[in-house]
């Protein structure tokens, strides 16, 4: 488990290094994140916000939303990978979005779905999500109210 732990936390620095963007991140606790995982409920106790501005050959704006559970170390990381601070319907398909469930030190991608943002306000972003991963595991009713980064 240890292992396990500390290689996600490597691989995760890593990407984070790599990246090498400006990145805009805010922790905020009041703001919610739940999805069905199969029949199991998810509810994230913090959820992060954040966009990363690529560099160079790719001026995208990305927008992570994370949701975490120290309780139990799952997490659940939504991402738009062209963020344009607009409403809409992002696929995994037309790789437009990513998803992933990181749980037991293991990492569930998703192969399909989407992530929908149904409304911005002037403090935040609404939405909702449903995927699929490579281990078949099935997201569903998945909802997030979160801070605009």
């Amino acid at each position: 488990m240890r292992k396990a732990l500390l290689s996600i936390v490597t691989v995760l620095g890593c990407y984070a290094l790599f990246t090498a963007c400006n990145k805009s991140s805010v922790v905020n606790t009041q703001h919610s994140m739940t999805v069905l995982i199969d029949s199991s409920h998810f509810s994230a106790a913090i959820v992060t916000p954040s966009t990363t501005k690529g560099q160079v050959t790719d001026t995208a704006t990305k927008l992570d939303i994370s949701g975490y559970l120290p309780s139990t170390g799952e997490k659940m990381i939504l991402s738009i990978l062209k963020y344009k601070g607009q409403t809409g319907i992002f696929s995994v398909v037309k790789n437009e979005a990513q998803a992933q469930y990181i749980h037991n030190g293991f990492t569930s991608n998703a192969i399909g779905g989407v992530i929908t943002i149904t409304s911005i306000t002037s403090n935040s972003i609404i939405g909702s999500f449903t995927y699929d991963t490579q281990d078949s595991l099935k997201m569903t009713s998945g909802a997030f109210n979160v801070s605009i980064p």
